[in-house]
């Protein structure tokens, strides 16, 4: 009701010779207006864009970001992995991602044994003597996922072991994005929130990519060459990505 009568006002106005662009409409929380103001707005013919505050590390993509790091950390801990592999950037599907989830549970595989470039031969079913055909399928769709997202996240730990310097491991991060082609999938997620009518996201989703690679020139920019170990460059991104709204 309150929204109503704000839109019918500011449409009163209008008529009466003031401007859209004179009115503007604060919230402390725009979130609990999603879908009602806008539609009270639009029943009147207003035009209006949102303008709401998006912290930086709430974003698949940022997410995505250090939960990469994390699993380079701590060993591929499966959570980690698990947390990675559910940001949607790793090449996979949603389904893949869930049968891979449910097999390192049942088994519960973590660490090394992630990496360590041998096959998972454990049934998909737990401890069952006898392969069918669907036991064997869902178990090579497990080595599948493994085969996927493995190369790009040994690239990463490969190309931050030791110290490197800021710029280079700035470098590095923008390597593994670029072999991800989140770029790509940002603008198709970018474009599905726009045909669903979630353009506040759809803005987010599209300016995102320039936003994180600003943040690495500055960061090469600013630190250059001084040296940092990868936990301490992941420590930075978070302060980073954080302090960015």
């Amino acid at each position: 009701e309150g929204c109503a009568h704000i839109a019918a006002e500011i449409a009163e106005r209008v008529r009466l010779g003031a401007r859209f662009r004179d009115f503007t409409v604060v919230t402390r929380a725009p979130e609990k207006y999603a879908g009602i103001l806008d539609e009270a707005l639009a029943a009147q013919g207003i035009p209006y864009f949102f303008s709401d505050h998006t912290d930086l590390t709430e974003l698949s993509l940022t997410k995505m970001i250090l939960s990469a790091y994390a699993c380079l950390e701590r060993g591929f801990r499966r959570s980690d992995l698990i947390a990675y592999l559910k940001c949607g950037f790793a090449g996979i599907t949603a389904d893949d991602c869930d049968i891979f989830e449910l097999y390192a549970e049942a088994w519960r595989i973590k660490g090394s044994r992630f990496a360590d470039g041998q096959p998972f031969d454990m049934h998909p079913r737990g401890y069952v003597d006898r392969f069918t055909d669907a036991d064997s399928a869902k178990l090579a769709r497990v080595n599948a996922v493994r085969e996927q997202i493995l190369p790009t996240l040994l690239a990463l730990r490969d190309a931050t072991l030791g110290e490197r310097t800021a710029r280079e491991h700035a470098t590095a991060l923008y390597e593994f994005l670029l072999a991800l082609d989140t770029e790509r999938l940002l603008h198709t997620r970018a474009k599905e929130a726009r045909l669903a009518g979630r353009e506040g996201e759809a803005d987010r989703l599209s300016r995102l990519t320039a936003v994180l690679y600003d943040l690495l020139d500055r960061i090469q920019e600013i630190m250059g060459d001084l040296p940092l170990t990868r936990v301490r460059f992941s420590e930075l991104l978070s302060l980073v990505f954080s302090s960015v709204s």
